[in-house]
C-alpha cells in the first residue's frame, strides 16, 4: 500500500476584466506588479485596451483594494467577471 501525502488543494481563480487606454496598460502593469504577487494580466485587446486580471479567491479583496489605490494613477474601468461582448480588436 502507497502512503501517499495529501497535497493541498488548488486555490480558487478569480478574474477580472478591465478597459484600460493603451498608453496606460505598461504603467497599470507596473503598479500591479508592485503589489506583489496578488495577481497577474494579461492583455487581451492591444488596441481596445482590454485586461484580464488572473488571481485567486483569497487573494480578491487585496486586489480590490490594490486597484482602487492604483485609479489614482491610472483610470481605468472594470467589468463583471464575464466577458466582455466588444473584445475583438480587428482592424
Amino acid at each position: 500500500m502507497c502512503n501517499r501525502r495529501s497535497s493541498p488543494s488548488a486555490p480558487e481563480a478569480a478574474v477580472l476584466y478591465a478597459r484600460i487606454k493603451t498608453a496606460d496598460i505598461a504603467m497599470f502593469r507596473f503598479f500591479l506588479e508592485s503589489y506583489g504577487h496578488i495577481a497577474y494580466m494579461t492583455v487581451l485587446g492591444k488596441y481596445s485596451g482590454l485586461i484580464k486580471i488572473n488571481t485567486t479567491r483569497d487573494l480578491l479583496a487585496s486586489l480590490k483594494t490594490a486597484l482602487e489605490e492604483i485609479r489614482a494613477g491610472v483610470d481605468f474601468v472594470l467589468f463583471p467577471s464575464s466577458w466582455p461582448d466588444d473584445t475583438d480588436d480587428a482592424v
